[in-house]
């Protein structure tokens, strides 16, 4: 096998302007190759992002984390994370109370120029002032995707961690598993999800898995689906719901028009209403919301007179959902934006902006820091940048209606006094998905307990008749 070593150099841009909404926060300045991939994720005092360097081509990729103090706004430290020849893909998981950051990567074994190589799952903790503390790998008992790319993520309930992934099948028969490990990423079962073979020249029916949304009562997996259309094959997508045993119960096919559809990214709410979004084959973007069997209720399409590629959607604090991507103009192909988007539960889009930039700007993730206030990731080209983000329609009065009640900290629970007027209690994420809920409708005081598997910045959503109150928690 060839050993490259190459030297990645990072250099760190401090800056601050306002362009259309959109300040930037921070820019990481890569003077070698690409940024690949790109997430947010933030603490109570900084932002993080994490991504993916292609260093030489396709099939090498190095990741970074940057450390970005949210108070000075200016990058702490960041770092290169490598493994002599390997390709790794890190992403950040979760950032603790233990003064911890947490990155679970896909590293990538037998690099070359014509296949992945297996595919393992990697851990890596650091210090919050960047000193790496552990690096666990697992490479053992179970399949190796030799697909690139499989989605690995963290259940933030009691299992530990799961690994979704399709291996490459050369046109002829595909397999999906389910891998799961625990909370150490040690290996602990593997399920076959679905398989599908081509029985003729003429009709081909392949599913790749590319993502996955976990839920209490089970997992909700997306990713490409290869038809054939006359005498072509044409990318379509799915997503399908499976049980906590990996069992299938629902599949459902998404083809718009001609069949080509490109699913990015979906989100799961409480009511298990999940809402997708993509391209299509004419390059516009869509966003589709299936009920909780599947079955589809809506579809919308995104931009009014130019193109565009949602990468990312997120429910927000206040019940509608945010989607941030890229666009493009009909009548000037040199034309790049960055794209936002705010639309609520029935279809409706509320606002979409479309922002000019430079050299293929892509935004890619998006976190919600205060009500209606976020950050946002985002790839140019060698630059990886970090933006805040207000929401332009938000109403003095929206904000101020809801009354307010004491939160009080206590080191195993948070006790909420003087409930008078709301009903429902949820402890969400900064990704807006919801991971408690409690009945309060008859409740004066009540409490809410801390959870050692919830860490980092959380929000506590109390509705009502009067509004709704959203308070900030650190766990």
């Amino acid at each position: 096998m060839r050993l490259i070593m190459i030297i990645l150099m990072l250099s760190v841009i401090h800056v601050k302007c306002k362009a259309n909404d959109m300040e930037v926060v921070a820019k990481i300045e890569s003077t070698e190759s690409a940024f690949w991939r790109l997430s947010v994720a933030i603490d109570n005092d900084n932002a993080y992002l994490c991504g993916a360097i292609s260093v030489d081509d396709e099939y090498y990729l190095k990741g970074m984390i940057a450390q970005i103090d949210r108070g000075s706004e200016s990058v702490a430290w960041e770092k290169k994370i490598e493994d002599t020849d390997k390709t790794i893909i890190p992403h950040i998981i979760r950032v603790n109370d233990n003064s911890e950051i947490e990155l679970l990567s896909e590293l990538s074994l037998l690099r070359s120029n014509f296949t992945y190589g297996n595919q393992i799952v990697n851990i890596r903790k650091y210090k919050k002032n960047g000193e790496l503390i552990s690096n666990y790998s697992d490479s053992s008992n179970y399949e190796k995707a030799t697909q690139a790319n499989f989605p690995i993520g963290y259940d933030y309930g009691y299992d530990g961690i799961s690994v979704y992934y399709t291996p490459k099948t050369n046109h002829t028969m595909a397999y999906s598993y389910a891998v799961h490990l625990n909370k150490s990423g040690e290996y602990q079962s593997i399920s076959i999800l679905d398989s599908s073979t081509v029985i003729t020249k003429d009709s081909v029916d392949r599913y790749l898995i590319k993502g996955f949304e976990s839920f209490v009562s089970g997992v909700y997996v997306y990713g490409l689906k290869h038809i054939k259309r006359g005498n072509d094959e044409v990318i379509a997508s799915y997503v399908m719901k499976l049980n906590n045993s990996d069992n299938i119960l629902w599949k459902e096919s998404i083809e718009p028009d001609n069949g080509y559809f490109t699913i990015r990214d979906i989100c799961v709410t409480p009511e298990e209403a999940v809402y997708v979004v993509g391209f299509k084959g004419d390059d516009h973007g869509m966003i589709r919301k299936l009920n909780k069997n599947g079955e589809v209720e809506w579809s919308k399409v995104l931009g009014d007179y130019y193109f565009t590629t949602p990468m990312k959607i997120i429910p927000n604090l206040s019940g509608d959902f945010i989607i941030v991507g890229k666009a493009k103009d009909y009548n000037n192909a040199a034309a790049e934006y960055r794209y936002i988007a705010k639309i609520d539960s029935s279809g409706k889009i509320l606002w979409q902006e479309k922002i000019l930039s430079q050299s293929l700007e892509t935004l890619t993730d998006v976190v919600e820091y205060e009500n209606n206030k976020y950050y946002i990731s985002s790839i140019r080209g060698t630059s990886a940048l970090l933006y805040k983000f207000e929401d332009p329609d938000v109403s003095v009065e929206e904000q101020n209606t809801a009354p307010e009640v004491n939160v009080l900290e206590y080191a195993e629970y948070y006790y909420i006094e003087n409930n008078k007027l709301y009903d429902k209690a949820e402890l969400v994420s900064i990704r807006g998905k919801v991971l408690k809920s409690i009945d309060i409708s008859e409740e004066f005081n009540f409490q809410v307990e801390k959870d050692n598997y919830y860490r980092g910045v959380f929000f506590l959503r109390l509705s009502g008749k009067k509004g709704t109150l959203v308070k900030k928690l650190i766990y």
